[in-house]
């Protein structure tokens, strides 16, 4: 993807991004969302980082299209709620095994030629050098290549999480890092799997006579293929951006503290307040996130009014303001530790009382509170 082309992309303005929210199909994606050239939305960078508010979203495609049309899109939006629950119930646990430990993992580091685009699975190794050019890759694309890493390439699924949350424009700690856990059989008691001919048919290719154009039962009993034999430490490079703030420009007694999952424009729209995007570097030392990113964060961030942002742990910028100074954040997994008060994040379904069980229990229960 050239500049130009990422800049048209997503580095867009705010009339934009409602045209896009205007012309979401969910008629068509539920039709066809699992092809790679399918109808999908565009949508998910923009409700990773807060830009867009998934029940802002979901009023708009329920004021065009029926609460029956928009299922399976509502379901997308779900699993997303679901993840971000079982965050907040699971805290650091989401981070390593959750239920059992990978039944196929026999390495750590990841296989070079996954990381590389050198597996000779022609969709896998598209879908890779589209993922580390654009900052994207389809659904299906990310379980097959999860698939890949965790079951073909025997890899505990960890590492890899890490690489592909790196390049991903929309890379969410919740959804990807239980998304990988979903496939490798850690959060419930089986795993996901896909053969050639399931790739051929979601991708409309015609590739054969590949180590997985096998039958399901093959596939469970594969050897390793050779290709995948050759292992690297994973390199991530660790970046962050400059840090633009002056406490001098604080002239207002309320700070609304920011962070990169929250750049919501209108939060507090019109206040008399101080802004800053607070930046920790431990947060993304431990999860980096790729050069693409940080650009597509700092276009959203500047362009609400009045933004500063502040690089450095959030004990040291709070040393720096007046006494006096109100702090106020939305809640988020991330920012357990600031300090002020916390507003919470606007969900479309509240968040069970116990303990979830699945997505599917959860899903019911949003299916019927609409009358899907």
């Amino acid at each position: 993807m050239t500049d130009a082309q990422y800049a048209r992309n997503y580095l867009i303005d705010y009339q934009e991004l409602d045209a896009w929210v205007e012309a979401a199909d969910p008629v068509a994606y539920a039709q066809n969302r699992n092809y790679l050239n399918g109808n999908v939305t565009r949508l998910s960078p923009f409700i990773t980082h807060g830009i867009l508010q998934l029940p802002g979203i979901l009023a708009a495609v329920l004021s065009r299209f029926s609460p029956a049309q928009c299922e399976r899109l509502m379901a997308e939006f779900a699993w997303r709620e679901y993840f971000q629950y079982q965050w907040l119930q699971q805290a650091e646990g989401i981070f390593s095994d959750l239920v059992r430990a990978q039944p196929s993992a026999l390495y750590k580091q990841p296989a070079r030629a996954l990381i590389n685009a050198s597996s000779g699975i022609d969709v896998i190794d598209d879908s890779v050098r589209q993922l580390t050019q654009r900052g994207y890759i389809h659904n299906h694309a990310r379980l097959w290549l999860a698939f890949m890493h965790c079951h073909v390439a025997k890899t505990h699924w960890f590492e890899p999480a890490r690489w592909l949350f790196y390049h991903l424009l929309d890379g969410d700690l919740a959804s990807n890092f239980l998304s990988w856990q979903w496939v490798a059989g850690t959060s419930r008691n089986r795993i996901y799997t896909a053969n050639q001919d399931n790739i051929n048919k979601y991708s409309h290719t015609l590739q054969t006579n590949t180590f997985i154009d096998l039958t399901y039962p093959q596939l469970e009993d594969m050897e390793l293929p050779q290709c995948f034999a050759q292992r690297d430490e994973l390199a991530l490079p660790f970046s962050l951006p400059e840090s633009h703030f002056d406490s001098q420009r604080l002239s207002h007694n309320t700070t609304l503290c920011y962070s990169v999952w929250n750049l919501d424009h209108k939060w507090h729209r019109g206040a008399a307040v101080n802004r800053v995007l607070i930046i920790e570097p431990d947060l993304f030392q431990r999860f980096p996130i790729s050069p693409l990113r940080w650009r597509f964060i700092l276009h959203w961030a500047n362009k609400i009014e009045g933004m500063q942002i502040f690089v450095g742990e959030f004990s040291r910028f709070e040393h720096q303001l007046p006494a006096s100074q109100r702090l106020i954040h939305r809640e988020h997994p991330t920012t357990v530790h600031w300090r002020g008060s916390r507003e919470p994040r606007r969900f479309v379904w509240p968040c069970p009382d116990e303990p979830l069980k699945g997505f599917f229990p959860f899903w019911h229960k949003v299916k019927r509170a609409h009358q899907c």
